[in-house]
């Protein structure tokens, strides 16, 4: 998890554990057997706290795309938006 502003990563890793249950379900509707699946995320937090300008790759990026816009920080970034990007790797969730 990599952060670019002033909120924690701590703070972000919350927010992202918060949809957690959305990602695994992304890759429990995709998977065909209980194998490694990774995928890199890309988004922004903006003043209202929210994720915006999502961007996911590999092969679960439209449902952790759409997973990922319910992620909302406890604290607004100060000022502007904060730059977030890191990678799920899915496996042995079954």
């Amino acid at each position: 998890l990599a952060v670019d502003g002033s909120l924690s990563d701590l703070a972000v890793n919350r927010a992202i554990q918060r949809v957690s249950g959305e990602l695994r379900a992304c890759y429990l509707r995709t998977a065909k057997s209980p194998q490694r699946a990774t995928a890199r995320a890309r988004f922004e937090i903006d003043e209202s706290r929210r994720a915006i300008a999502i961007h996911a790759d590999g092969p679960l990026a439209s449902c952790v795309s759409d997973a990922l816009r319910g992620v909302r920080t406890e604290t607004p970034p100060d000022v502007g938006t904060e730059k977030v990007s890191f990678t799920i790797i899915f496996e042995g969730v079954r």
